[in-house]
């Protein structure tokens, strides 16, 4: 039996509130780092933010479910680089083209010849699930913050 002078057993609530908290954290850690790097892979498939001064070597399409719809595009350059492109991105070039461009220009040189790369349906998806997804994330942190401070502060 507990003396008078010890303290009353700790309550498991709080540590279950924390572990909680801990959890829903790492969840909206997890969705944003999916989201964001989702926008980079489907960023780089327009060519934007990739710096570009070598040959295409060769193009494959490969069909996936829907054929014409959702197939996998890749470039061989001739710096050794295979690069997934969308298909307008794929329509600019044909095999042997020497490209070139700087790092997030959208302004593509084919063989000289000064081409503007396409807005692609899947980036402009994928900009759209950002701003909410990091909403959804900052509102979820700062209730998980701000019931931390809240318990930490009652006695």
């Amino acid at each position: 039996m507990p003396s008078a002078d010890a303290p009353p057993p700790a309550s498991p609530a709080p540590r279950a509130q924390r572990t909680t908290r801990a959890a829903a954290a790492g969840l909206a850690a997890l969705a944003l780092a999916c989201v964001l790097g989702n926008l980079r892979v489907t960023s780089a498939r327009t060519l934007v933010p990739l710096a570009l001064a070598t040959t295409l070597d060769a193009k494959e399409r490969r069909t996936e479910k829907h054929p014409g719809l959702d197939d996998a595009i890749s470039w061989t350059l001739g710096d050794g680089r295979r690069i997934e492109v969308d298909a307008p991105v794929d329509e600019l070039a044909g095999r042997g083209a020497r490209l070139e461009k700087a790092a997030g220009e959208r302004t593509l040189r084919v063989d000289g010849r000064a081409v503007e790369l396409p807005v692609c349906d899947d980036e402009v998806g994928m900009r759209r699930i950002v701003a909410p997804t990091l909403l959804a994330v900052a509102s979820l942190l700062a209730v998980a913050w701000a019931t931390r401070r809240r318990d930490r502060a009652a006695p």
